[in-house]
């Protein structure tokens, strides 16, 4: 079997894995299903690029990426991000079908030459790639909350 037949493609449209109130034992197992489908033995692809994730900074031994996906610059686990901590990788793989919005923008956070917005316009889901040389790194993902978002992400496309 060739590399290509062995890379696991997430369903479409994507699973939620249920909050769990056991906070620790739910982290696990979403740390484990994150670390499956992000894991650089298992790649995706954009645009012809690998697609990174976040492996920096290690905090209660779980990588910086993950912490990002589910809880953004703070950091702090949001319910509704948790859920959906496999939504960035299936929504990159799905990318064409004609429920998700992309467009590219410039990067407002770290210079980089262009950021990917990948919205999930149905299910108030939005990812972020920003590319870098020769790879892209998932920026972040959101679960939109407020209707004011949805307003400003509707402006950019």
């Amino acid at each position: 079997m060739d590399g290509a037949n062995k890379i696991r493609r997430l369903e479409w449209p994507p699973v939620i894995i249920p909050w769990d109130n056991n906070w620790e034992e739910y982290c696990q197992l979403i740390y484990s299903e994150y670390k499956k489908y992000y894991d650089q033995s298992n790649p995706f692809y954009f645009d012809g690029m690998v697609v990174k994730a976040r492996k920096r900074p290690i905090a209660l031994e779980k990588e910086g990426g993950f912490w990002h996906v589910i809880g953004g610059s703070e950091g702090v686990p949001e319910k509704e991000r948790c859920e959906r901590v496999l939504w960035t990788r299936a929504i990159v793989e799905n990318y064409q079908d004609d429920s998700i919005l992309v467009w590219e923008e410039p990067s407002k956070h770290d210079g980089s030459t262009k950021d990917v917005v990948f919205w999930f316009k149905d299910e108030d889901y939005y990812a972020i790639l920003a590319k870098r040389d020769g790879y892209w790194v998932i920026r972040s993902a959101y679960y939109i909350k407020y209707e004011s978002k949805k307003i400003k992400l509707q402006k950019s496309v």
